[in-house]
């Protein structure tokens, strides 16, 4: 751009800024209320008289007056509030000039901004925009004082000193990071500077200073400052959900404008924090408020219409209006019906009493709620869990590995209040999705999950057993979904255990949409087809199959008892996976015949080691290396032919099917099919497996 070009940029940008100016202070002046009033010289007036510097500017006000006025404040709230501070000092200085003077800068005070936007709805295309949020105050830190025009003092080597206001522009003020001025501007040329002389060397640096800045804070400019954290209201969080909170900065005469426990309204400007981590693009947000608004003031305007005057004294009439009232709080939560009646006693409060000796008794009650709203699950870190991720793959990690992962990848999203961190997926738009029981269908479902939580593992935890084989291990503040004769509903494990509630499991994982299913899997330089033929090897493999290491180097082995499943897996491996395999013939320790297969194919060995163990190790013990056995993921994401010829492969390695009988009683047995493993986690994977496919089955330990 030439100077040219940018001294005409310049002049437009100062035009416009003019013109803003313009639009606002006649706003100001001409504006006149449904009584002919000129209600903003009435105003500015008022605040002379109580020397404030606020003034308070309603919304409708500008709507009415000039929508174009409304539309700039929202768009460009920093130009329009500086236009309007700008307006605001011009009308003080025809009314008192002297005040006019004293007051660096005078406030723009907006209200009944009508736009409300959620917490949890603040988005990208917020920030440097207008908003309005209402929410709980929960926490405010003490008001401290924020430098926003410093004076610097500027030493020379000779011993002169002279003082400079910086930022050194009428307007600027200095942002959230105190820089140290890069020159001075009462003497531009003597900035601190540094030349490099270059030389026959390559070059050498040189450094030449002329003086030094010192701040000086008494000279300085402070205004009041002060952080206070938002969250949303009760009544607003959807179901399930954790609070959401937001950052607000409050300056100026906004300071302890509430505390902890308000309601209030916020109208301010979206802005960007700085990130934890410079080379991370990613930013947190705060509210910087232009207008705190507590709740409490809403209700001294409130006006009651005839109708609603009628409906309340009805209600008054209503013998029952009691017991309505205390089911009307929190009325998705089963039964507590002393902790309701507790909270709208509070809502109500009562009347102060004088006892005889003279104690003041209040007539209002503080209510503490100790618990959670019991649709949490608080889990051991190594306890696996059946998730699908956004892109439709099935996940069965521990939950302790899959929270780590995520928090580890969006560390500057945690949320963090003690021990305990939170990750909220909408945050980071990431979805993930957990299968569950309907309340009302008593079916399976599959729903969202909201939030990743991670907190200190306490001293004890609970192992829960059930009558099937099913073990898990979780904390006493785990909620359960137990069937209590009627319904489901979220227990925790004590009463569950103390009134013999039945814990439903699941006997097959519903349908998926979206569940994106692999046809193929690359093993070296050939892809397999996902077929049931490839599936029955892997699950031979899975249950007698071994990596040991010789002295040519590593190998695949498998020893089998029928001559024709040793043919079949050998084809297999040639067709499908174009290993090289043979076959050789022994017997064992008791003089039956025996099929060992083995191959040396690197790629299919190391393919087997990476998919099929946690970790190889060879001490020359086969059962070592089965318990590090692990069903691969693509498993769980396979064709149903697929998973059929894993089970089967795993049922034949084992030889474990009994036929029906009749006992010695008398009375008939259906059989059973076993399989047997060392390997905890090959177990878990294995019960899925049967649940995927609608088995119903028992774990034995």
């Amino acid at each position: 751009m030439s100077e040219l070009e940018a001294e005409r940029l310049e002049e437009s940008r100062e035009e416009g800024i003019e013109s803003l100016n313009t639009l606002f202070l006649t706003f100001l002046k001409n504006f006149k209320d449904r009584r002919g009033r000129f209600k903003y010289r009435e105003r500015v007036k008022d605040m002379i008289i109580k020397e404030s510097r606020s003034l308070l500017i309603d919304y409708e006000d500008i709507l009415s007056f000039d929508a174009r006025l409304a539309d700039i404040l929202e768009s460009s709230p920093d130009e329009a509030m500086a236009a309007l501070s700008h307006s605001i000092k011009e009308l003080v200085k025809d009314e008192q000039p002297d005040y006019a003077e004293k007051v660096y800068r005078f406030f723009p005070r907006l209200n009944g901004w009508v736009k409300l936007t959620k917490i949890r709805e603040l988005r990208s295309e917020h920030i440097n925009r207008l908003v309005m949020i209402d929410g709980i105050i929960v926490r405010a830190t003490p008001p401290r004082h924020k430098l926003f025009k410093a004076v610097y003092e500027h030493i020379l080597p000779s011993g002169e000193r002279h003082q400079f206001v910086w930022p050194p522009e009428e307007g600027q003020e200095i942002g959230d990071e105190l820089e140290k001025p890069t020159y001075c501007p009462v003497c531009v040329n003597n900035a601190l500077f540094e030349e490099v002389e270059e030389g026959s060397g390559g070059g050498r640096r040189r450094s030449s200073s002329k003086g030094v800045f010192k701040l000086v804070p008494e000279k300085s400019l402070f205004r009041d400052w002060q952080l206070i954290v938002i969250q949303e209201k009760p009544e607003e969080i959807p179901a399930g959900q954790i609070p959401r909170s937001l950052e607000v900065v409050l300056t100026d005469d906004l300071v302890d404008a509430a505390r902890p426990g308000d309601r209030v309204t916020i109208i301010g400007v979206v802005r960007l924090s700085k990130a934890a981590k410079m080379w991370r693009p990613v930013f947190s947000t705060y509210l910087e408020a232009n207008n705190v608004i507590v709740a409490q003031r809403y209700l001294e305007e409130l006006e009651l219409s005839v109708e609603d005057e009628e409906k309340i004294l009805s209600l008054a009439r209503d013998p029952l209006i009691r017991r309505k009232i205390i089911a009307s709080i929190a009325p998705t939560i089963y039964g507590m019906w002393d902790i309701k009646e507790a909270v709208a006693l509070l809502l109500f409060g009562g009347v102060p009493k004088i006892a005889p000796d003279g104690t003041k008794i209040r007539g209002e009650i503080h209510v503490l709620l100790l618990g959670d709203p019991g649709t949490a699950k608080s889990l051991t870190y190594s306890e696996p869990l059946l998730l699908i991720d956004g892109s439709g793959k099935l996940l069965f990690e521990p939950i302790g590995k899959i929270t780590d992962q995520y928090m580890d990848a969006y560390s500057e999203y945690i949320k963090k209040e003690g021990d305990t961190e939170v990750l909220y997926l909408d945050e980071i738009e990431a979805e993930l999705f957990a299968v569950t029981i309907s309340p009302k269908t008593l079916r399976p479902e599959v729903k969202r999950v909201k939030a990743l939580v991670r907190h200190g593992a306490p001293e004890e935890v609970l192992i829960l057993k059930t009558k099937t084989g099913r073990n898990t291990i979780i904390t006493e503040d785990h909620s359960l979904v137990a069937f209590d004769g009627n319904s489901l509903r979220p227990v925790k494990p004590i009463e569950a255990v103390r009134r013999k509630l039945l814990i439903p499991v699941l006997r097959r994982i519903p349908s998926i949409k979206g569940v994106t299913l692999l046809r193929s899997i690359r093993v070296g330089e050939a892809e397999a087809k996902l077929d049931e033929k490839l599936g029955y090897f892997l699950g031979y493999f899975l249950g007698d199959g071994t990596i040991t290491r010789v002295t040519g180097g590593e190998r695949l082995e498998i020893t089998v008892s029928d001559q024709y499943v040793a043919r079949e897996l050998a084809e297999i491996l040639k067709t499908r996976l174009r290993a090289e395999v043979k076959i050789y013939r022994g017997r064992s320790k008791r003089g039956a015949q025996l099929w060992r297969l083995i191959s040396t194919d690197r790629n299919l060995i190391k393919w087997i080691k990476r998919e099929f163990y946690v970790k190889v190790t060879h001490e020359g013990r086969k059962g070592v290396l089965t318990r590090r056995k692990t069903m691969p993921g693509f498993v769980l994401n396979s064709p149903h032919e697929f998973m059929l010829g894993v089970l089967s492969g795993l049922i034949d390695s084992d030889r474990s099917v009994a036929p029906p009988r009749i006992k010695g009683n008398g009375k008939g047995w259906r059989g059973e099919v076993s399989i047997t493993t060392m390997s905890k986690q090959l177990a878990q994977q294995i019960s899925l497996l049967l649940t995927m496919l609608g088995l119903t089955h028992t774990i034995r330990h």
